[in-house]
């Protein structure tokens, strides 16, 4: 018998997905994890909806490149789940602009019907000292 994860462990598997996803622009992925709802606040400030995603991603309009995660804290309130983390990415736009690079990320996962999704993530660039 295999044994139940925990709430957690279940987290960092969508969270993992997530990367996976992007990393091979896996939009049926995405539809999966990410709620209908779900925003994303860049570093830049800029808002971006799920539809968004999806359509850049799938369109070849973001792409990833080198993706490196350097921290992961995951807290399971009731719920919700929120996920800090420390990333180091490449995603590149159709121009080859790199708007990835060291960041900090908070995002929130909400459990719906047994199956967490992402409902939210803000993203902020690290700054060096």
């Amino acid at each position: 018998m295999e044994a139940t994860r925990s709430a957690e462990q279940e987290v960092i598997a969508i969270d993992d997905a997530r990367i996976t996803a992007a990393k091979a622009s896996d939009i049926a992925t995405f539809d999966a994890i990410y709620a209908q709802e779900f925003k994303l606040i860049t570093q830049t400030g800029l808002v971006r909806t799920k539809q968004d995603q999806i359509r850049d991603y799938g369109a070849g309009t973001l792409r990833y490149g080198p993706f490196e995660l350097l921290e992961r804290e995951v807290r399971i309130y009731s719920s919700f789940a929120l996920v800090w983390s420390r990333e180091r990415s490449v995603i590149l736009l159709p121009d080859g602009q790199d708007v990835g690079g060291d960041r900090r990320i908070t995002r929130v996962y909400v459990n719906r019907d047994g199956r967490w999704q992402l409902i939210s993530a803000h993203a902020s660039s690290v700054q060096s000292l």
